[in-house]
């Protein structure tokens, strides 16, 4: 189906601006509403508003009996007409059908009266004699109506068949409605009715044809319509390629086009009207398209009268009316042709009576519409109806029999003559009196079609276009809406300015669906693709035409594929799920038909054909194959089978049948192939294993084995957890059905069920195997992602601008490989651990983008020094901290980098390993060069291949391979270009010569121990005979077939007994010498000659050695020594060797030393071992070498073949496996020292929403810098050498403070070491850890002293100080003076810190607002070495900058500004600007912006503002508050806060189409939720906001002044003090008003003129009254006084009044607490003095009062 845009659904609210503008709508509809119900209440007061109700009833009665016809009026009588049967008489008499009757109000009702025809205008003779003459010709001529038409009044008679053959009698009537004279009676032309519909059709013909796949008829641009394919569609896109529209309804014949119906459409601006004449139809059918709501309703009731109603409200007809808004309602009307017949409107314009007649059976049909509810009331039915000038509607109902009697109604109606409206209305000068009654109701009817529209939201883009639509009209088409705003006449709000906020509403809900229609648009285009992959799916469902089951099996699975495809569409926004559940009841439908036709196929005997041919075949090819080869083809295709049907079995399985006996039909069939499978399988087994076995398996054997190969398949094939149980209910079923064949042999039982617990096991062992593998792919992954991640930050800090980072997280492999790995976590399911992955990379982008922001601002020399301030510099430290294990002093030490931090460690596996510390890379040593190494590699890989696969001799051939070779052993560190260049001369120089060398290739030392072994081992004939047979086989093998495993084999025999021979013996050799040495023994074994090869050198030596001892007469000597030790080689060896190097060193041939193992070799074996010396170069010069190594001189060294590869064995076998687990233990060692140290919290990382704004770029930094320059010293000649002091950073929380510093520690590649101060608390006075109270303290003081011990490159933070005692802060005053130490404690033993140089700085934060008293305080001497910033008040000079930085910080926590934060602040800053009302060109932005997107921006921060406003407001109270005094205060402490915090929260609810009272509503919930966490006070708090944000209701004031009121009297009371500090404080507060009061009585002095001193008196004395009553209201006692104001002469009796009271009740009470024991000195002294102070103002006062009398 097409995107209708117009079919709109429950749509899923998401986004709060989406939720807030329907809510917002909705109250504005509610107060529009109320608001033109005033306006419409006051206009029905001025001009009044009559509605329609039933007066009374009434009867006319007539002679004879008649049916009345119809009525009419005529002056102040009414006119009855009536058809009476002619009965016997010949002719009607005119009295008979003609009455006239009055009609009076009584106290019974209505009363009717006949008046006399005699002396009425019936009495005409003209007219008389005309009604004869209608009765003569016309015996059965019956009167049809009465009718008052364009001053006349007519008389219609039917006198024919037809409705058209009738005579009319015409009159003249007056102005009043009387009869003037009788005209005539040929009146039928001028009895004419209106045309039925009040509008021209119009017909859509050839013309209006679209052509195309789906031909239509364009009707109006707007509507698109068919009669093809069997119905009449409607279409409201020219869409000719698809017969889909939004309305369909069926015809009568499928085959016809569009000529052979008649279209015809009428255009009514909001509906459009379609009426269609199908093909083979006699009946037009009638449509309505509504272009609001974009829907089409067939209404054939439309097809007798249609008239528009009044200001294009809608369409009204005989059964009912139909609204522009859509709404349909409909009446039980009779049956007739009912026709138009008049419309009448009432005076006051607020209805209209539209009339609809039956001309056949004169019913009339009466409808009242009122405008302003556009809404009619229920018809009025009858035969006739007469309306009278006041208004009065007289109807009745005829019967169809005749009567003599006739009821009457009489209803009050609004629909009175003019002239007598005229005379009722009063002269109004008011504004609704100038505007007028009709005007007022066509406005008040249009504002309640807005009011309709809000109220009833169809969230569509042509709804709320309509409402906009609407709304302007109404604003320009009625003046008078905004003149009632300034009328007092009016009770009503400004309409104007409420419609003004409907169409701001609108407006703003047609931006959100909008956005929402784009996303319903893709959904929709992806349910089309889905139902248009579906169409061509199951078009492809053809099983007539399939001949083998797997096309069933694969179909059905294509079906359930595509099953799961739709569902995931539900997944998707803004959905239609009737949709989607259509196409899934087509799937369902399509698969349960599939299913059926798969199981009957299956059923049929031929379903298996293909199978049984197979098989026949394969049976033949068994029977005819002469080969193994063929045979295992058979038994390969067998297996084939048997998955194709192991597949086919599992998706039946699957499926679910209601036929038992079917499915059992299918279940015989497939196990029968399956048997044939099986037996003709074990056959081709049996016959391929034993050729010519005869023996046949067991059908049971032959099912075990088959249930096996599928259990092993299907393990095997299993790749996720979860399809383990599938196969396991497949297994368990086949099993089942093994169990059923074969239950009643007992043998069979037992194998069964060993097979069901094999089954079991296997799967589940399968299942937690995959499970693990799954577990460790996600840590696979997660740990790559994480190195990925660690590496990002370092690669980034290259990057110079903002598009080059951006290129590089767009392009770059590492990144697309961690948002690969991301994705490829959420396939195994773990999307949390892809949440991570993706959270961190979206972190590590901001970070990079705020540090590339940093290093254009305050980086300088090319990120080696940062500015903080105009002032100071600062080296940046860019070396990462992290531990390393450095050999220093012969011990390993940890060593933190770009600290001092060094400790030795114990550890006994890298002492053992002493010898590689200073090996750097695996391929190289102090023995061996990197390049030899590669050289040696080569050579082993040239003599393993084969055949060489390079041309040595060319050289540039030669290093390709090199280079080739070397590229994935990056590992062990080759150069390109130095490496391979110099492996490749060696190896050109080596290989040729290790080719000729043979055997002698091997070290002499090697070759002489082999010799010894061999001559030792060829005493035992048997075993020298059964070694060396076995040595010549592997040779042959090696040669022959290039199968070295026969040799490694013996080598791995001979070599233990090689390596004892040696250390019996105590020969000289190493492991690596011994196996060489096995390796050469077993090789030349294995050659066909009998002798051992040695070398010329090794020979001339033995030679000469002999020849010289025996002409010098030793020889017999030497010999004899050896004889001496003939069983101990290892003697003779060193006999031997003393001889040679002593003759060697006389005759000279010191330079063939490196061949005496071998020359000692041959003196020692004799004629046991067969030596034949062979002359072949082994020395070789290879120069021209690139590298270093401090083997190479003058870029060459000599290479001695034979100890070149002992050398290099040696290096591969013992070196490398040394270096590698070096690596481990090393790496093992650093992981526990990391883990045991906590490292990763060393290392500073800034909250990725952190942003470096203004206020910290101008103020904050500045301030840190200057402090940071006395405490580490800044870069450059001004560096200070005296460095000292301390930062100290108090605020509230939420300020930022550690972000801050961490920030500042990032950037200065400092380590941030935080030390927890609540963890700590106020009991840990000292730093020692093991003095801590609990572990969390010990573990803080760890870090503090391991901060003091890394001594360098360190920002000691100590957060929330507040929460510490005065004493541990004191240990940091020699820190933070000249001296720079501190004594600390580090593993146990005390120490003294000396930092006095070094780059270490000291920061404290703290809340001085949340703790009071003695707790908090700031030593101070370590106050007077700190310098102290304030971050949660505005420093001088700073205001503008403090005020926009709370916006700064939660530009990340609003989903809009977020992007500003991360592009550059220079957007954020003009944007505020233009926030703050200063204009801002749009070509100075940075970014490119929208239209659309700048005024989002510009309307959120305008709200972020007032937020900021108040939050600002809160903040400001919440520290004056708290650093008042509790003694001074005035009212309850304000303890709501205003941070950074609480902007973040706002700010990430704010939406930039909230209203005032929307962001008002959401301050007062956020401090409501901030209120309620508080303990106690969250009311006063609350109202305390309200005061300062000016939205105090008088209530909440009253309630604010009394809780003040309440909180002074306690404060003047002692607060919470105790009883008697209460009671001494009230005393002393009467005494203060005692004593004003003394100075205000009265003195004898006559010349004073002044005021009345007494009248001062009494008000002083109401004051002490007042204060004495509250003073002692705990103690109970409350005196009266009472003051007489009537007369000055009063005063004596009032002050000896309120002497007797201080007689009776305070200076008794005083007296009393004077001598109450327990009590404290200092309460005493002070009752005391009170005490004195009383009695004498007692005196005083008595002296007073006694004069004045």
């Amino acid at each position: 189906m097409s995107t209708d845009r117009s079919q709109l659904e429950d749509i899923v609210r998401e986004g709060s601006a989406f939720e807030t503008i329907q809510r917002r709508l909705k109250d504005q509809g509610q107060q529009l509403r109320a608001d033109v119900e005033a306006l419409n209440a006051a206009r029905a007061e001025v001009f009044g508003s009559a509605g329609m109700s039933v007066l009374g009833r009434g009867r006319v009665r007539t002679e004879s009996n008649s049916v009345a016809r119809d009525v009419v009026r005529i002056g102040d009588r009414l006119l009855f007409g009536f058809n009476v049967q002619l009965g016997l008489r010949k002719a009607l008499a005119l009295e008979d059908v003609f009455s006239l009757y009055h009609l009076q109000d009584s106290d019974d009702g209505f009363e009717v009266t006949e008046a006399s025809v005699a002396d009425s205008f019936l009495a005409d003779d003209r007219f008389r004699t005309d009604f004869r003459e209608l009765q003569q010709y016309y015996s059965h001529a019956t009167l049809a109506q009465l009718v008052v038409l364009n001053g006349m009044l007519l008389m219609a008679f039917r006198i024919g068949e037809k409705l058209s053959d009738r005579r009319v009698f015409r009159w003249e009537l007056t102005a009043t409605g009387e009869v003037n004279r009788y005209i005539d009676n040929r009146g039928e032309r001028d009895l004419v009715f209106p045309d039925r519909f009040s509008f021209e059709w119009q017909t859509a013909g050839r013309d209006s044809q679209v052509q195309g796949r789906a031909p239509h008829l364009n009707i109006a641009d707007t509507l698109f319509i068919d009669n093809l394919r069997g119905d009449i569609t409607f279409k409201i896109e020219n869409n000719t390629n698809t017969g889909e529209g939004i309305f369909a309804d069926p015809v009568v014949s499928d085959s016809q086009s569009l000529d052979d119906a008649t279209f015809e459409y009428a255009d009514l601006q909001q509906v459009i009207l379609v009426r269609i004449l199908p093909y083979g139809e006699d009946a037009w059918r009638y449509y309505l398209y509504n272009r609001s709501t974009r829907q089409v309703e067939r209404i054939d009731a439309l097809g007798g009268s249609v008239v528009q109603l009044p200001e294009n409200h809608g369409l009204i007809f005989p059964s009912g009316y139909y609204l522009a808004s859509g709404e349909l309602k409909t009446f039980q009307v009779p049956a007739a042709d009912l026709r138009f017949k008049r419309m009448i409107r009432s005076p006051n314009g607020e209805d209209v009576l539209y009339v609809f007649y039956g001309e056949d059976g004169g019913q009339v049909v009466l409808y009242r519409y009122n405008l302003i509810r556009k809404q009619a009331d229920t018809p009025m039915i009858g035969h006739g109806f007469a309306l009278f000038e006041n208004g009065h509607l007289a109807i009745f109902n005829a019967d169809q029999e005749p009567t003599l009697v006739h009821p009457l109604q009489v209803w009050t109606t609004p629909f009175m003559s003019e002239s007598y409206h005229a005379r009722d209305s009063v002269n109004n000068d008011s504004l609704l009196g100038r505007i007028g009654n009709p005007e007022l109701v066509r406005g008040i009817a249009e504002l309640n079609t807005i009011v309709g529209l809000v109220e009833r939201p169809r969230v569509s883009e042509q709804h709320f276009t309509s409402l906009i639509r609407t709304t302007d009209r109404v604003l320009d088409q009625f003046y008078w809406i905004s003149e009632i705003a300034d009328s007092e006449d009016v009770p009503a709000s400004p309409l104007a300015q409420r419609l003004g906020e409907v169409r701001k509403t609108a407006e703003l809900m047609l931006d959100e669906y909008e956005k929402v229609q784009s996303i319903r648009a893709q959904t929709a285009t992806a349910v089309q693709d889905t139902a248009r992959e579906q169409g061509a799916l199951l078009r492809d469902l053809k099983p007539d035409s399939w001949k083998t089951p797997d096309v069933f099996v694969a179909h059905l699975k294509k079906l359930r594929d595509h099953r799961g495809k739709v569902r995931t569409l539900r997944d998707r926004r803004y959905i239609d799920e009737a949709e989607i559940g259509e196409l899934e009841a087509e799937l369902d439908q399509a698969e349960e038909r599939l299913t059926d036709r798969t199981f009957k196929f299956l059923a049929t005997p031929a379903a298996l054909d293909g199978y049984r041919q197979t098989l026949a075949e394969l049976a033949t090819r068994c029977e005819e194959a002469e080969s193994r080869d063929q045979l295992a083809e058979c038994v390969e295709q067998y297996r084939e089978l048997t998955a194709g049907l192991d597949m086919i079995q599992g998706m039946l399985a699957s499926l679910s049948g209601d036929n038992a006996s079917l499915e059992t039909q299918i279940t015989e069939n497939i196990s029968g192939i399956y048997a044939t499978i099986n037996q003709q399988r074990s056959e081709a087994e049996i016959r391929l294993k034993a050729r010519g076995s005869e023996e046949a398996k067991a059908q049971f054997a032959a099912r075990m084995r088959l249930f096996e190969q599928s259990l092993a398949n299907g393990v095997g094939a299993l790749t996720e957890p979860d399809a383990c149980d599938g196969l396991m209910t497949r297994m368990l079923d086949q099993l089942q059905e093994l169990e059923s064949q074969f239950g009643e042999y007992d043998e069979f039982l037992t194998a069964i069920l060993e097979q069901r617990e094999t089954a079991h096991e296997s799967i589940e062992a399968r299942r937690q195997q995959l499970q693990d593998q799954r577990q460790r792919r996600i840590n696979t992954l997660t740990d790559a992602a994480s190195r990925i991640l660690k590496n990002v930050n370092r690669r980034t800090e290259r990057f110079e601008s903002q598009e080059e980072l951006h290129a590089f997280f767009a392009s770059d492999a590492m990144v697309a490989k961690v948002r690969s790995m991301a994705e490829e976590l959420r396939d195994l399911g773990a999307n949390m651990e892809a949440d991570d992955c993706e959270g961190r990379l979206r972190s590590e982008r901001d970070a990079a983008l705020r540090s590339v922001r940093d290093r254009a601002d305050i980086y300088e020399d090319g990120g080696q020094v940062i500015r903080l301030g105009p002032r100071h510099r600062f080296s940046v430290n860019h070396q990462e901290v992290d531990l390393t294990l450095v050999p220093r002093g012969g011990k390993v030490m940890l060593h933190l980098t770009g600290t001092q931090y060094y400790e030795p460690i114990d550890e006994p596996e890298l002492d053992a390993l002493r010898a590689y510390w200073d090996v750097s890379q695996p391929s190289e040593s102090e023995q061996v060069y990197r390049g030899e190494y590669l050289a040696y590699l080569v050579m082993e890989e040239l003599a393993g291949a084969g055949q060489t696969p390079v041309n040595v001799a060319d050289r540039e051939e030669l290093i390709d391979y090199i280079r080739r070779f070397a590229s994935p052993r990056y590992r062990e560190g080759y150069e390109k270009g130095i490496h391979d260049h110099d492996a490749a001369l060696i190896v050109s120089t080596l290989w040729p010569a290790t080719q000729s060398a043979g055997l002698l290739r091997f070290s002499p030392q090697a070759r002489a121990l082999a010799m010894l072994f061999w001559a030792r081992r060829s005493q035992d004939e048997a075993q020298a005979r059964t070694l060396r047979s076995r040595c010549l086989s592997a040779g042959i093998l090696s040669r022959m077939m290039h199968s070295r495993e026969l040799i490694a084999t013996l080598v791995e025999e001979i070599e233990p007994a090689l390596a004892a021979f040696v250390s019996d013996h105590q020969l000289p050799g190493e492991a690596s010498v011994i196996r060489n040495a096995a390796d050469y023994l077993i090789l030349q074994l294995a050659e066909e000659s009998g002798g051992f090869e040695v070398t010329q050198y090794a020979a001339t030596l033995v030679d000469g050695f002999v020849s010289e001892m025996k002409r010098e007469g030793h020889f017999s000597q030497f010999e004899e020594a050896l004889t001496v030790v003939s069983d101990q080689p290892g003697a003779r060896w060193r006999i031997t060797a003393h001889w040679l190097q002593a003759w060697a060193i006389k005759a000279g041939h010191q330079q063939d030393s490196h061949y005496l193992p071998e020359a000692i070799a041959i003196l020692n074996a004799g004629k046991r071992v067969s030596t034949q010396p062979r002359n072949v170069e082994l020395a070789f010069d290879v120069d021209g070498l690139l590298g270093q190594h401090p083997r190479i001189v003058d870029r060459g060294f000599r290479l001695q073949l034979d100890e070149f590869s002992q050398r290099l064995r040696r290096h591969q076998e013992e070196v490398i496996p040394a270096w590698t687990r070096l690596q481990d233990v090393r790496q093992q060692v650093l992981a526990k020292w990391r883990d045991r140290l906590r490292l990763e919290e060393f290392r500073p990382k800034p909250l990725s929403s952190f942003v470096r704004n203004k206020l910290i770029s101008e103020s904050y930094l500045p301030l840190i810098g200057d402090n940071l320059a006395k405490q580490m010293g800044t870069v450059g000649e001004n560096r200070r050498t005296d460095l000292m002091g301390l930062l100290m950073m108090i605020s509230p929380p939420g300020y930022g403070k550690t972000t801050l510093m961490e920030y500042v520690a990032s950037r200065l590649g400092l380590i941030f070491m935080k030390i927890n101060c609540p963890s700590l608390g106020h009991d840990v006075i000292s730093l020692d850890p093991e003095k801590a109270p609990h572990s969390t303290a010990e573990a803080e003081l760890i870090k503090l002293n391991l901060a003091l011990e890394m001594g360098n490159n360190v920002m000691l933070y100590l957060d929330d100080i507040q929460h510490t005692h005065p004493e541990f802060l004191q240990k940091f005053i020699s820190l933070c003076d000249g001296s720079r130490r501190i004594e600390g404690v580090w593993r146990g033993r005390t120490k003294t810190y000396d930092l006095r140089g070094k780059r270490f700085c000291v920061v404290m934060a703290g809340n001085p607002y949340t703790e009071s008293g003695e707790t908090f305080q700031i030593p101070d001497m370590l106050a007077n070495r700190a310098d102290i910033y304030n971050l949660g008040d505005v420093l001088s000079g700073m205001e503008e900058v403090f005020e926009l930085s709370y916006i700064e910080n939660s530009l990340s926590s609003n989903s809009v500004l977020a992007p500003l934060a991360t592009r550059g602040m220079d957007d954020f800053y003009r944007f505020a600007d233009i926030a703050g009302g200063r204009d801002v060109p749009s070509s100075e932005f940075d970014h490119d912006y929208s239209s659309a997107e700048r005024e989002e921006i510009v309307a959120l921060l305008k709200k972020m503002i007032q937020v900021r406003n108040v939050v600002l407001q809160v903040n400001q109270a919440y520290i004056a508050s708290s650093a008042q005094a509790e003694a001074y205060r005035t009212e309850p402490t304000f303890k709501l806060q205003g941070s950074y915090r609480n902007m973040n929260k706002l700010a990430e609810k704010l939406s930039p189409v909230m209203t005032d009272d929307e962001l008002d509503a959401l301050i007062d919930d956020h401090y409501l939720g901030e209120a309620q966490l508080l303990t106690q006070g969250a009311e006063e708090n609350l109202l305390k906001l309200k005061q300062m944000r000016g939205t105090l209701s008088p209530q909440d004031a009253e309630r604010w002044q009394a809780i003040c009121t309440e909180f002074r009297r306690r404060q003047q009371a002692g607060g919470d003090e105790e009883t008697g500090v209460k009671v001494v404080r009230q005393l002393g507060l009467i005494v203060e008003a005692l004593g004003q009061l003394r100075q205000l009585v009265p003195q004898d002095n006559p010349a004073d003129t002044g005021p009345d001193p007494a009248v001062a008196s009494l008000e002083a004395l109401s004051q002490v009254a007042d204060s004495f009553r509250s003073g002692l209201q705990d103690l109970k006692v409350e005196p009266a006084v009472t003051v007489n104001v009537a007369s000055p002469a009063g005063l004596g009796e009032a002050l000896q009044a309120f002497a007797d009271i201080f007689e009776q009740s305070v200076v008794p009470l005083v007296q009393t607490m004077e001598g109450k024991l327990g009590l404290d000195l200092k309460t005493q002294t002070e009752m005391s003095r009170v005490l004195k102070a009383v009695e004498a103002l007692q005196g005083t006062l008595s002296s007073t009062s006694d004069s004045v009398d």
